[in-house]
Parts: structure tokens; C-alpha cells; sequence
């Protein structure tokens, strides 16, 4: 072999033996080789982010491991589930997982669930509990039962969400206990619970984190299946003669695919964790209790819990029973829908020529916006019964009282001579500026809440239509919001939003 020919044999040795170096050393490559990252559905603070990042610290004693936390809050956790979805399952991105998640499944249209992942371990159990304000007439467990009794349906209960965990607490109590009350949902725990201390309701769902640090609030009964060491003092249902044990469960996750080896090492990792004291005493500072639970053995716990979920909700009409989500005669609604849209359109076109411009753009208006949201209301979940309020019913009550409102007004111009006609600028000019402060009400109502937004938005609207007498607006905008105010907030005990800057 000749020298050229030599080097050109080492040459190409050379590069086949790099090529299989680095495609055969990786392949090996321990896991992690990077940072783990756990993303969970609460803010900075909250109390899953909290245990995820002691997680984080925690285990770095045991491998040598970088866990970061990213938090994605959003749709009940649906913003967080469907980033770890939309990860590779390659064991890089964790879900801090909660019970509730079973119920934002089935509530959740966009079709993420609980089961599209695998959940390692459940590493928490806290407990539910019903509380009461030591200062009402209603306190321990007896006196629920004897109020409800009294009320007849009538009882409130307070909690955060509609379909939520607390929700479901709720309902198990209510078929367990044979009581009937009302759920009153709030945005928030520490909504609900300014709600019952001002005397709103008489009976608050959480766990017993929530009493911390306020001594006006009293566990009623807790549903463990013994008396917490924190609360000796305060009985389980099953003490009571009701089999009821209920928890907020929490737990990790990955996307379903991850490699077997990944997952056995994350198992193995959170094990560890569980049964480290300086994680041990954290939970139970809590009033919460440190567990753990793998894959397999929560797999039956997970097919039940879902059952009764799904069994609750639809009895509650939340869901319904067909799809468990949207309503089964949405197909009704449509075309309800566009026979009333017709009707409308042929009244105010055979009404054209007694209007002006402006006259027949704000009835378009009129009929237009609430038949959009009636519309729309057809793919919220009904509520079957009287004691709770379905979603679907504010956007109902509006639109048809919008509605009303038009026929009036079609009905004041239908024997009216036609009146001149404005230039042709000032209706198109009329239009742009409905269309703006609709969109701007609708974006104050975030960050401002309902009545202030409400109020701004009547005044504007008002002197947008050249009706600028200051007295006759003003008490048009606070006569609307005080009825808005007994109608939904004192008759129906339903909480218009208060936006975030409230």
C-alpha cells in the first residue's frame, strides 16, 4: 500500500471511528444531562408552587440534579397542562399535578385531560373540610344540618369555582349529609372566605390551611379518616356517621412517552424526597400530610375519582351526560337562533325608511350584539337545578333583556314619519366609536371589574348618542347598576367580576 493510499485509509478510519464515538456515546449519556424544569398552574407564591420549588432544593441531596420552576397560571390549569404537552416526553418538563385537575378535564373544551399524562407519584394528601364563622349562628356540624333543614335548599355555600374541587366537596356532602343548599362560587379562597365572615353564606369548603392565622373561622368537620394531630378537637365525618374521606391530592407528572428509564429514575427521585424529614416536616406545617404513592397505586384512586366527578357534575347539571361538556341541543339553539336573526333583520328593514342613519345603525346594534351572545350562551353547561346558577345565565338574562329593550325601541318608530337623513360620514363615524368602547369595556372590565367599567361604559355610550345631560345620565348609569347589583349580587348570589387592579 501506497503512502497516499495510507493516509487515505487513516483518514476515513479516522472519521468512522469519530462518527461512531459520537453516536454511540450519547446513547449513554446519563440522565438528567440538563435542567428538569416543573411547571405548575399557580403564581409565584401559591401553594403548589411552593412545595414544587422544596421539592427542588430537596432534591439536589439526594442526585445531582437542576430543577427550575416555571409557572404558566391559566384555564384551571388547562395553560399549564397543554405546555408540558406540547414538550417532548423526554422526562426535561414536569407538571406539578392536583386533584382539581380531574375535574378541568371534564370541564375543559379544548380536550386536554388528566390522562394524557403519567403521573409518577402522588406525594400529598390535604384534607377537605367544612368551615363555618365562629360568630354566626351556624357553627358546628349540628347546626349545618339544622339550618339546612330549616332553609329547605336555601342554605349557601361558599367555595372557589363552579365544578372546582371544593365544588365537588360540596356535592359529596350534600348526597352524603341529605342536604340541600346552594353552591355560591367566588374567584378565589380569600374571596370566599371575606364572603362567609361577612355573612354571605353560612359554610366555606376548603382544607385546614385556610383557618391559619384567622381565629373567627371553625372547621365544622374535616374529611379525613382520623382526627388531625393539629385538631384534635375538631371530628371527621365518619365520627359524624357519614362515610365521607376526601382530599386535595398533589402530585408530579410527564407527558405519556416518556422512556421507561426516565421514569423509574423520577419515581425513584420523588421517593426519596417523600421520606426526607426536612420535607416531611414542611407538608405537615401545613396542616397537610406527606405521602407517597406511585403510578400503579394511584391508577385505581384516579379511575374512581374521575367516575365520581363526572357523576357529580352531571347530576349538578355542570356537565351533561352525553359529551360532558357542552350542551346536546346546542344544534337547537342555532337555529333558533338564525330564525330570530331573520325575523329581526326583516322588521328593521321594512322599518328603514322611518329611521335615519344613526337611528337604524344603533338598532343593528341593538339586535346584533345580544343575539351573538344568546347564541354563544348554547355552548355553556345548563344548570338543571334552581339552587345553582349554570354559567349560561348571565349571558341569557342580558341578551334577552337587550332584546326586549329593541322591540320597544322598534316599536316607538313604527308609526313615526321619516325623519331627513344625516350625512353619510357621521354614521360610519358613530359605528367605529360603538365599536371601540365596546372593546374598551370589555378590556376595562379585567383590570377595573364590572361596575366601574359598567359605569364608564353607559356614560360614554350615552354621550356618544349626543344625550349629554349630565343628571339624566348619571342616574341612568347608577339606576342600571344598582338593579344589576339586587338582581345578580343579593337575588341570585352571583359575584360580577372585580378585576385585577380591585
Amino acid at each position: 500500500m501506497n503512502l497516499k493510499n495510507k493516509k487515505s485509509f487513516s483518514s476515513s478510519l479516522f472519521i468512522l471511528l469519530t462518527v461512531l464515538f459520537c453516536g454511540i456515546i450519547p446513547s449513554f449519556a446519563q440522565y438528567p444531562e440538563k435542567t428538569i424544569t416543573i411547571v405548575n398552574s399557580n403564581n409565584p407564591g401559591g401553594v403548589i408552587d411552593l412545595m414544587a420549588r422544596k421539592l427542588a432544593v430537596i432534591a439536589k441531596k439526594y442526585e445531582d440534579v437542576n430543577i427550575i420552576i416555571e409557572n404558566i397560571p391559566g384555564g384551571s390549569g388547562t395553560a399549564a397542562m397543554n405546555y408540558v404537552l406540547s414538550q417532548p416526553a423526554d422526562g426535561y418538563t414536569l407538571l406539578a399535578t392536583l386533584k382539581s385537575y380531574i375535574s378541568t378535564g371534564l370541564l375543559s373544551e379544548d380536550g386536554v385531560k388528566i390522562n394524557d399524562f403519567h403521573l409518577l407519584a402522588c406525594m400529598v394528601y390535604d384534607w377537605e373540610a367544612i368551615i363555618t364563622n365562629k360568630n354566626s349562628e351556624v357553627v358546628s356540624f349540628e347546626d349545618i344540618l339544622k339550618d339546612a333543614e330549616i332553609k329547605n335548599g336555601r342554605q349557601k355555600w361558599l367555595g372557589p369555582n363552579t365544578g372546582g374541587l371544593d365544588h365537588l366537596m360540596a356535592l359529596e356532602t350534600w348526597e352524603k349529609c341529605s342536604i340541600q343548599a346552594r353552591w355560591i362560587p367566588f374567584e378565589g379562597s380569600s374571596v370566599s372566605i371575606a364572603a362567609l365572615l361577612g355573612g354571605n353564606g353560612v359554610v366555606y369548603v376548603g382544607n385546614p390551611l385556610d383557618v391559619k392565622g384567622r381565629p373567627d373561622l371553625h372547621i365544622a368537620a374535616i374529611a379525613s379518616p382520623n382526627r388531625l394531630s393539629d385538631f384534635p378537637n375538631t371530628p371527621t365525618f365518619i365520627e359524624k356517621g357519614f362515610d365521607l374521606k376526601e382530599q386535595m391530592w398533589r402530585g408530579f407528572s410527564v407527558k405519556k412517552g416518556t422512556p421507561k428509564n426516565k421514569l423509574d429514575f423520577l419515581e425513584n427521585l420523588l421517593k426519596k424526597v417523600s421520606q426526607d424529614t426536612e420535607w416531611q416536616s414542611y407538608i405537615k406545617s401545613g396542616y397537610a400530610e406527606p405521602v407517597f404513592l406511585n403510578n400503579a397505586e394511584m391508577e385505581p384512586q384516579l379511575k374512581y375519582e374521575e367516575a365520581s366527578a363526572k357523576r357529580l357534575l352531571t347530576r349538578a347539571g355542570v356537565i351533561n351526560e352525553s359529551s360532558g361538556k357542552t350542551n346536546k341541543n346546542s344544534w337547537l339553539y342555532l337555529i333558533a337562533f338564525l330564525i330570530a336573526s331573520a325575523a329581526f333583520v326583516f322588521i328593521v328593514f321594512k322599518l328603514k325608511k322611518t329611521l335615519n342613519d344613526k337611528e337604524f345603525l344603533v338598532l343593528v346594534f341593538l339586535i346584533g350584539i345580544p343575539l351573538y351572545f344568546l347564541y354563544q350562551s348554547s355552548f355553556f353547561p345548563n344548570s338543571q337545578k334552581i339552587t345553582e346558577n349554570g354559567p349560561a345565565l348571565i349571558p341569557r338574562i342580558w341578551s334577552l333583556g337587550l332584546l326586549l329593550f329593541t322591540l320597544i325601541y322598534l316599536f316607538r318608530f313604527k308609526n313615526i314619519k321619516p325623519t331627513k337623513n344625516v350625512s353619510e360620514e357621521y354614521p360610519k363615524l358613530l359605528a367605529v366609536k360603538l365599536v371601540l368602547l365596546l372593546l374598551g369595556y370589555f378590556i376595562s372590565i379585567l383590570f377595573f371589574g364590572f361596575y366601574i367599567s359598567t359605569f364608564l361604559f353607559i356614560i360614554s355610550i350615552l354621550w356618544t348618542l349626543n344625550y349629554k345631560s349630565i343628571l339624566p345620565m348619571l342616574s341612568v348609569a347608577f339606576g342600571f347598576l344598582l338593579l344589576i347589583y339586587l338582581l345578580f349580587e343579593k337575588s341570585l348570589n352571583i359575584n360580577l367580576p372585580n378585576g385585577i387592579w380591585l
